[in-house]
């Protein structure tokens, strides 16, 4: 049976265990919630450069590293009866000016007549030790000279296009970007071949190229950055948006989570 000295210990015991706890638990929603260091974030598109760099998807100069696997999700509405027509899309460079990807040319494009798109980047895992980032943006798309991203353009993304392009003309005669190949998989593979090799003996022209590939730039006039991990009270979420015609970023606002 407890004694009084005993009741009366193992209570200072309890409470100090119980402040101790409650230290903690104030230190880290502070951790949590704290200002962050995010005054010293100039462009959102610089930190997420940088972020990339720190995970070797992109050199110095921000263009995507050899054999490297960095995609993200581009989506646009043509019009309020429609569903956004959206695609993954890989990386090719980013830059202070924006997001540089390529497409197949088409006569029309989800991208065209400056129209707005919305932009998603996630990377991360929510589990013990580690952390989620996620980028998502709108803003619009400007075409840019090919020549500027090709060196940096996987192998096998312009032979895939090329091809595409060829067996438009040469097996299908279809300008449809949607055609179907149910019979012809032999003879499609075929092309992929010979377009694959024309590219190893440099037998493709910037011309073909051309007629085949357009390249973009995103440009978002705004942006928001969430982070967060299983240890953390609450995400961190950072909203960045431009002045008024102007190139310059405004000093980020911390928002609530929802």
């Amino acid at each position: 049976m407890l004694t009084y000295k005993d009741s009366l210990l193992a209570n200072r015991i309890s409470g100090r265990i119980s402040a101790l706890l409650t230290i903690h638990i104030v230190k880290r929603c502070f951790l949590s919630i704290n200002d962050t260091a995010f005054e010293e974030v100039i462009s959102p598109l610089v930190d997420l450069k940088k972020f990339a760099q720190s995970k070797r998807l992109c050199d110095e100069q921000g263009l995507r590293l050899p054999d490297t696997h960095w995609s993200f999700v581009i989506s646009a509405s043509v019009s309020f009866d429609e569903a956004p027509n959206t695609r993954t899309i890989n990386f090719q460079r980013i830059s202070d000016e924006g997001i540089d990807f390529i497409c197949k040319k088409k006569p029309f494009s989800m991208c065209d007549h400056n129209r707005p798109v919305s932009f998603l980047f996630a990377d991360g895992k929510y589990k013990p030790g580690h952390k989620v980032i996620q980028w998502r943006g709108d803003g619009i798309c400007h075409k840019i000279d090919l020549e500027e991203i090709v060196e940096s353009v996987p192998d096998y993304s312009i032979t895939q296009i090329v091809a595409s392009c060829r067996a438009s003309r040469e097996m299908l005669h279809n300008s449809s970007d949607r055609m179907a190949i149910q019979g012809s998989q032999s003879k499609f593979t075929e092309i992929v071949k010979e377009t694959r090799a024309d590219l190893a003996n440099s037998n493709i022209s910037l011309h073909e190229l051309n007629s085949c590939i357009q390249a973009w730039r995103f440009v978002p006039d705004g942006m928001e950055r969430m982070t967060g991990s299983t240890e953390d009270i609450m995400w961190d979420r950072l909203e960045f948006s431009r002045e008024e015609g102007s190139t310059t970023w405004r000093k980020p606002r911390q928002l609530m989570t929802y």
